[in-house]
């Protein structure tokens, strides 16, 4: 499912906590989703989901690209000790 638009995280690896939406027909910012925790790796569902990994409270937090809004948190596990 395309829903016409671009989600970048703002800022570097770690630095910041919060996606841009951005209109690409007219190139102009739409929505700040403010997730409040730094952000790595995206991906998005054929179904209007957008999946990205919140490094810093490991966790994966999924935003529904249509409302721009956060719909789920779900904790990963950590990893082990080596």
């Amino acid at each position: 499912m395309y829903v016409g638009r671009s989600f970048v995280r703002a800022g570097v690896v770690l630095a910041c906590g919060s996606l841009t939406v951005i209109d690409p027909k007219t190139n102009t910012a739409i929505s700040t989703i403010n997730i409040g925790a730094s952000l790595e790796a995206g991906v998005v569902d054929d179904k209007g989901t957008v999946f990205v990994f919140g490094a810093e409270n490991h966790e994966i937090v999924s935003i529904d690209a249509k409302t721009h809004t956060i719909a789920a948190h779900w904790p990963c596990p950590m990893r082990p000790q080596r």
